[in-house]
């Protein structure tokens, strides 16, 4: 099975060991369980990531966690500023599958498949929190959407999108101003 955070947790550590391959790899593959218009059942704002899908990308759990959207974002960048990803990679990777991710968890959205019928996310409040248990705000999920947030206005700077560049940052500063 698949999910999204566990593969930014092991290729971290895979990354940290010395090897720089299937980092890349596990990162390219993310897109495949991205939703967008070709996720089968699903309709509403594109850009999350599945919670849980087997291998092939086929859907079997469908919880919005927003720390598992944040991850991705935060992988790419490390792995650009590594220099597994140049810069024409990491342009190419914003434009296609960084960008909607910053987008949702910036502005949210509607969300229905499976089990979720239109439901509204309003980042930072999560559907569910890391542990699949509780809705709300999660210290762990907010952490992970600031951070995500702004390795994305980091790359949206290289990909001189400075519109969205100043949209991620003030989205972060204003979650984390609002933590207390």
């Amino acid at each position: 099975a698949v999910w999204p955070r566990d593969f930014y947790q092991v290729t971290m550590a895979m990354l940290a060991m010395g090897d720089r391959v299937t980092p890349k790899v596990a990162f390219e593959y993310l897109e495949n369980v991205q939703t967008s218009d070709k996720t089968p059942g699903y309709s509403g704002t594109p850009g999350w990531f599945l919670q849980k899908t087997h291998v092939d990308g086929k859907v079997e759990w469908v919880g919005v966690q927003l720390d598992q959207t944040a991850m991705p974002i935060m992988l790419g960048w490390r792995l650009w500023k590594e220099g597994v990803l140049s810069d024409a990679e990491m342009t190419t990777w914003y434009s296609k599958m960084l960008k909607p991710a910053a987008n949702f968890l910036t502005d949210g959205g509607t969300v229905n498949i499976d089990w979720l019928k239109n439901v509204t996310i309003t980042p930072p409040k999560t559907i569910q929190e890391r542990w699949e248990e509780q809705t709300g705000y999660s210290p762990s999920t907010t952490a992970a959407i600031i951070a995500g947030l702004v390795a994305a206005s980091d790359i949206a700077k290289l990909a001189k999108d400075d519109e969205s560049a100043a949209r991620y940052l003030a989205a972060a500063d204003k979650y984390s101003s609002d933590l207390e």
